[in-house]
């Protein structure tokens, strides 16, 4: 890339290093597009099943189709404050807008968690209830106060997959690569990390809570920091993908993994394997027709996942058939 300057007088030492490896990054993702992407798709695989995997646990799997309307209001009001607060300044803007999208997610998945503990409301139940109240308010006031704005939300928050590895992080005069790869390594990271530190009490909490609190564990507290994780994950995989394959990343692998296992730790093994294959047949497949076939990469990965799943599915069905009949005879 042009923009790559390296001036050894500007930096220090450990910033020369770190430069120059964003040089190599740079040069290996501009030049092979199609790598850096199945790394995306690859990226965002893991990180969802692992807050996927959980979520079917605690019975809130749709929890990503509830949020992924409710930023709705957030991104409306930050719109509509961005010129008072940040100026007109591109970055800014859309760091303020995704900022607001990300405080309205957070604001939906608290209200949902409310209504479950303090209402008793069934997980569904209280998810449609988030779903519908957020949506509603949001579209209100786009249609009251931002009638007359110039608001894509596709092009505020739905991101492109394929495209993904375009958008790039500068520091200073320096082009350090993909953002999404940036931005998804960290989230990897920190998921990771709460998993490895918080996984015996979300296990328990996500198992049975009473048995939890009789334990003496602080199951609201729990419940609420893997919300607000797994909240600040889908708006951010929103953000770079389609909202249908944010939900199929979500839900397909832990599903057809619980097929194959009843133990969490090799469920989670099953579906990061699931979701990375999913993910990357799927591209493979669309890649070559993108353009002349028009096929587009979301519903593809979908459909390799679902026919994944069908396949398992039916296999286990034969199975268990086949076990009947043995004992009968």
């Amino acid at each position: 890339p042009h923009n790559l300057v390296l001036n050894p007088s500007a930096h220090t030492k450990m910033e020369e290093i770190a430069i120059t490896m964003a040089i190599y990054i740079v040069y290996w993702s501009m030049a092979n597009g199609t790598t850096i992407t199945i790394i995306i798709t690859a990226l965002v695989a893991v990180n969802a099943v692992l807050i996927g995997v959980f979520l079917m646990l605690r019975e809130q799997a749709m929890i990503g189709d509830a949020i992924s309307h409710a930023v709705l209001p957030g991104i409306v009001i930050a719109f509509l404050l961005k010129e008072q607060v940040v100026g007109n300044a591109k970055n800014s803007v859309s760091v303020f807008i995704l900022t607001g999208a990300v405080l309205s997610a957070i604001m939906a998945s608290l209200f949902i968690t409310f209504l479950h503990e303090k209402l008793r409301i069934s997980h569904g139940a209280a998810i449609g209830i988030g779903f519908s109240f957020f949506f509603t308010l949001g579209y209100v006031l786009r249609s009251k106060l931002a009638k007359h704005a110039d608001l894509d939300l596709d092009c505020v928050l739905s991101g492109d997959l394929t495209t993904s590895y375009l958008k790039t992080w500068k520091w200073g005069n320096v082009n350090m690569g993909p953002l999404a790869i940036y931005t998804l390594g960290t989230l990897l990271v920190c998921n990771l990390a709460f998993l490895y530190f918080c996984y015996p009490r979300l296990l328990i909490t996500s198992f049975d809570e009473g048995f939890a609190s009789a334990i003496g564990i602080h199951t609201k507290k729990w419940n609420r920091s893997f919300i607000l994780l797994a909240t600040i994950n889908i708006v951010l995989f929103i953000r770079m993908v389609q909202i249908p394959l944010v939900l199929g990343f979500l839900v397909i692998p832990p599903a057809t993994a619980f097929l194959l296992s009843d133990r969490i730790y090799t469920i989670t093994l099953y579906s990061v394997v699931i979701g990375v294959a999913m993910g990357c047949f799927g591209f493979l497949i669309s890649f070559p027709y993108a353009h002349s076939k028009n096929l587009s990469l979301s519903p593809t990965v979908i459909a390799a996942g679902s026919l994944l799943f069908c396949t398992i599915f039916l296999l286990m069905l034969g199975e268990q058939q086949n076990r009947k009949k043995l004992v009968k005879k």
